[in-house]
């Protein structure tokens, strides 16, 4: 027994847990903090129908793209179902959940790690700069970003499928059709993810080299380009309806800066804490320093790195590609969720070269010190920084909280179709959040809200409700602010 219970404890040990679990434990603390906070008015969006259809009715819009959300995500609709069907509208039950995922997500990029070949050490740092480094801060405390989340876990999962497909013998075709299917589940939680249908063919040929078997590469091509070719044009005539932001998607001049905007988000968030959106001109000259040497990383790697660094290479940028195209002056920190996986790997290879050359050279021990401390430094800043703007997210989605609950304890019910005047009101940034917000408590698709600066003419109508906002509180006369 004695025999057995050591060769489990040696198995664990083998597949890297005893490095992994502190990186899992660090993670959760730091994101501990916005397990207590509020919806956002972007959440309530995806929730409109969760509250006013049956599930059936609310599943069916949202596959035939009839549902009141911006984007097409019906599995992430399916999973917004499950939670609220269990724990209703708790956030602290979606703020957790969305917390899981994370976590279950680095622990597959770790077996991904191991299954690339990278050292243990090397593993356990890629996990830890995506779980630190503040590139993609706010991913894991937006309830909105959960399908996001669940792309990027199915899509790590289609790759060690795809790994594990290569040495199956005659198990292959079994494991090829669940990394398949994998990859369609990706595309259905986030329409993103359809960025990233050429990844496992640059995985086959890059890492496998399958263009060796031109015939078995042709059919993978075709199957995995199908997502594109029947997903995407979908995507495109049907969004724009919901979000006309889409129709500054484009191919231009704006391409090369947005490049650059992405990366120096991806390799050195400095700009603004403001975890919504980064301003394009308000990005410091060291960001788009660090921007420049992201990118002069990537190509490096892809020109003269190993066969795995080229396909990381090549990952990072398709996990891009999407927003390049968005003609848009701002750049978020949610945009590179999806590329910080393999741009973590990129570096985590990359330093893993660097110490091995090292030690070739005969200067491992500084090569190894000076890749641990600055490991360490990424770390505390990643850490601070994540925490500071996790904090700034919570102040700015606690106004929610405050229409929320506020209205609710001073009307406990509206006549259908009522519009709601709030003068003063904090919800400025855009028009649709306070009036969803107001729309899931009531669960009454007909309230409309116009959130408007005191004395500003607006056009009455028989339903309007007029409400003055000071401090905290509404009321129905401005004498009493």
């Amino acid at each position: 027994m004695r025999e057995v219970a050591f060769s489990k404890l040696q198995n664990v040990a083998r597949g890297g847990w005893p490095d992994v679990i502190p990186v899992l434990a660090l993670a959760g603390a730091v994101y501990a903090r916005s397990l207590d906070a509020y919806f956002h008015g972007d959440d309530f969006v995806a929730f409109v129908d969760l509250v006013t259809k049956p599930p059936l009715d609310h599943l069916y819009d949202a596959v035939t793209f009839s549902d009141t959300n911006f984007y097409w995500r019906p599995l992430g609709q399916l999973y917004y179902r499950c939670l609220y069907e269990v724990f209703g509208l708790d956030p602290a039950a979606f703020r957790v959940a969305n917390l899981v995922i994370f976590l279950v997500t680095l622990t597959l990029v770790h077996r991904l790690c191991l299954r690339f070949g990278f050292p243990r050490p090397a593993a356990a740092a890629a996990v830890l700069f995506i779980a630190l480094f503040p590139n993609h801060v706010v991913s894991v405390a937006w309830v909105t970003n959960a399908p996001r989340l669940l792309a990027t876990a199915a899509f790590v999962t289609t790759l060690l499928l795809l790994h594990r497909a290569f040495g199956a013998g005659r198990g292959r075709p079994a494991y090829e059709a669940a990394a398949w299917c994998c990859m369609l589940l990706a595309c259905l939680f986030d329409e993103v993810a359809i960025a990233l249908a050429p990844v496992p063919v640059a995985y086959a040929v890059l890492v496998q080299r399958e263009y060796r078997a031109p015939v078995l590469l042709g059919v993978r091509a075709l199957a995995y380009g199908g997502f594109v070719a029947a997903l995407l044009p979908l995507q495109l005539s049907h969004t724009l309806d919901d979000e006309p932001r889409l129709a500054r998607y484009h191919l231009s001049g704006q391409v090369f800066e947005q490049t650059w905007a992405l990366y120096s988000q991806l390799a050195l968030p400095l700009a603004d804490s403001n975890p919504m959106d980064v301003v394009v001109s308000t990005i410091p000259d060291e960001q788009w320093a660090a921007g420049a040497a992201a990118i002069g990383l990537c190509a490096a790697a892809f020109v003269a790195g190993s066969w795995t660094m080229r396909f990381l290479a090549v990952w990072t940028a398709a996990a891009l590609a999407p927003f390049t195209l968005w003609d848009m002056p701002v750049v978020a920190p949610r945009y590179v969720y999806m590329a910080a996986v393999p741009f973590a790997m990129l570096l985590a290879a990359a330093a893993s070269s660097l110490v091995s050359l090292a030690a070739r050279l005969r200067l491992a021990p500084a090569a190894a010190g000076a890749a641990l401390a600055a490991l360490l430094a990424a770390s505390v800043y990643g850490w601070d920084v994540t925490r500071e703007r996790d904090q700034t997210w919570e102040e700015d989605i606690e106004r929610f909280r405050v229409l929320a609950t506020t209205m609710k304890q001073s009307y406990p019910e509206l006549p259908h179709g009522t519009r709601l005047i709030i003068n003063d009101g904090v919800w400025w940034r855009f028009w649709r959040w306070p009036e969803v917000t107001v729309q899931v408590i009531y669960r009454d698709p007909s309230l409309r809200v116009l959130n408007i600066a005191a004395g500003r003419p607006y056009e009455p109508t028989p339903n309007d409700l007029i409400l003055y906002y000071k401090d905290g509180r509404l009321s129905t006369t401005q004498a009493s602010r």
